[in-house]
């Protein structure tokens, strides 16, 4: 009986396990993916092109995503300098207090970038490595002993929503909204952003965000917690710099950026949910093309079931085919479900 239970342990399929450690490889492939006016800027105190808006501010960075032409959506080029941004941010972090997250042109960020997913990032091995390297790079901006700030002006869409998420304040546009579309594509947040987000809003208002797809108003960001202010439209910068002046105000390395660091502790639980998250988004089939999305099978489910029938698992109400888009739009709400566990 042992002999026979030994054999078909050894029939088992193997499974590749994911971390959210950015590897060096990871990063040089991904810097190939972009274009001339796509990148993502670090402006630390004292550099000469230092917005205007916050010069008021001495202790203060700001990062800026720039991508024009798509909304400041992440290409695979931004996400590397996204990486390199916060690892100058930590070796800078002594004498800063504070760091500002904002896109231009009056976007925040609309997610991957999927003109350059669709090509490149489509694959398991290709999901793999976006969601290693941005878990990565937002989770170390989450552990900074910094207070960081998103400002969400137009839409922070998707990835761009788990963005705001790493941040420790969201301040918001009058006309912003932020929606995580995930769901609609089929997959859930690679990026670490649904474990952010329940710590933010709680369980039942995550599960509505991630399972219907809602765009949030700035109002009803406010009230349910995922905005800590609201701001006019064409106030925003001064009202930034109001925000941020008082947490600007400290001496570097004093008792509020150790307040801060233990703080950090608190996130035990959410950073093992990302860990997971990293583990088990990239196993699934990443359906990255808008004519996709409107075709992704969805019925009734829990999270940790898989079809004894065709192999297919479900996360949530999202059913992600193993086999192909085709199949996932044929697949059907009759399939017989078993538990597994989610490693």
């Amino acid at each position: 009986m042992l002999a026979t239970s030994r054999r078909r342990l050894l029939l088992l399929p193997q499974t590749r396990s994911y971390t959210v450690r950015g590897r060096p490889e990871d990063i040089a492939y991904l810097r190939q993916l972009g274009r001339d006016d796509d990148h993502v800027t670090l402006y630390l105190p004292g550099d000469p092109s230092f917005p205007s808006f916050a010069s008021s501010l001495k202790r203060t960075a700001i990062l800026e995503l720039n991508n024009p032409s798509a909304r400041n959506a992440m290409s695979g080029k931004m996400m590397a300098e996204l990486t390199d941004a916060v690892g100058k941010l930590d070796e800078a972090a002594a004498s800063l207090c504070c760091v500002i997250v904002r896109g231009t042109g009056g976007h925040f960020c609309s997610g991957a970038d999927l003109r350059v997913a669709k090509e490149h990032l489509s694959s398991p091995e290709g999901g793999a490595t976006m969601s290693r390297v941005m878990t990565h790079a937002l989770t170390r901006l989450r552990r900074l002993p910094l207070t960081s700030v998103a400002v969400v002006e137009g839409a922070a869409i998707g990835g761009g929503a788990e963005i705001t998420t790493a941040c420790d304040f969201r301040i918001v546009g009058q006309s912003a909204t932020i929606q995580f579309v995930h769901g609609r594509m089929g997959v859930s947040p690679g990026w670490g952003g649904g474990a952010r987000l329940v710590q933010l809003v709680g369980r039942q208002r995550a599960l509505r965000l991630l399972g219907r797809t809602e765009k949030v108003s700035s109002d009803d960001a406010l009230q349910i917690g995922l905005a800590d202010a609201v701001l006019d439209d064409d106030a925003i910068e001064v009202g930034v710099d109001s925000f941020v002046r008082p947490l600007d105000a400290h001496a570097p390395g004093t008792e509020i950026n150790g307040t801060v660091a233990t703080l950090r502790t608190r996130s035990l639980r959410r950073r093992s949910a990302a860990r997971h998250q990293a583990r088990v988004v990239p196993r699934r089939r990443l359906l990255v093309a808008s004519d996709d999305v409107d075709g992704a099978c969805r019925v009734p489910a829990t999270l940790g079931r898989t079809c004894k029938r065709c192999g297919d698992r479900k996360i949530g109400q999202i059913i992600v085919s193993a086999r192909s888009i085709t199949s996932a739009r044929s697949h059907g709400p009759t399939c017989e479900w078993d538990d597994y566990q989610l490693d």
